[in-house]
């Protein structure tokens, strides 16, 4: 069985991919129950979309089951293929097996000192004696340090990352802390 479905672009000539691809799936969508829900995509996009002109969306369904359903979605422009889509759709189920970790309990992003407030508060309590850290730590400060002080950073970094920080396990915990009381 196949179904028709067409949509209207915005104002601009060429089409965003995203959208395209979002109108596909919810063409799909259209076709199956809605316990399904959408379990793995495949896309391909063949030609320019305009999008002063309609896009239909054919819908093919290829398989219905009990727990999974098959459609393949073909966007067509002027009676040429722009777009296709195939989409398998999946029952929800209880996870038979869960393997992933606890998200560790850490501070909120909105508690965190930005790195170019922290790292220059915290060489000063590392030149005072205030805090011990390894010498290869207190270098990389003082590279932080010296990009902190630098203008024309494109993004702000708040960093709480245990296990990927060049800064590693106590040294971050110390930095954490840190940016709590800084004031």
């Amino acid at each position: 069985t196949t179904n028709l479905i067409t949509f209207r672009q915005g104002s601009s000539k060429a089409a965003y991919g995203g959208l395209i691809f979002a109108q596909a799936l919810a063409a799909a969508e259209n076709t199956v129950d809605e316990s399904l829900k959408p379990h793995a995509m495949h896309s391909f996009f063949i030609l320019k979309v305009d999008t002063s002109l309609p896009v239909q969306y054919h819908v093919r369904r290829v398989r219905d089951g009990r727990s999974f359903c098959t459609r393949t979605v073909e966007a067509i422009q002027e009676g040429k293929i722009v777009f296709t889509l195939q989409v398998s759709f999946h029952v929800l189920e209880p996870d038979a097996a869960v393997h992933q970790d606890t998200m560790p309990d850490v501070p909120s992003w909105k508690e965190l000192k930005s790195m170019t407030d922290l790292v220059p508060w915290l060489m000063t309590e590392i030149t005072e004696g205030r805090i011990q850290v390894a010498p290869v730590v207190e270098k990389r400060l003082k590279s932080y340090d010296n990009r902190a002080n630098q203008d024309g950073e494109l993004f702000e970094v708040n960093k709480y990352e245990k296990e990927k920080n060049i800064i590693r396990h106590q040294e971050i915990e110390i930095i954490a802390n840190a940016g709590k009381t800084l004031k």
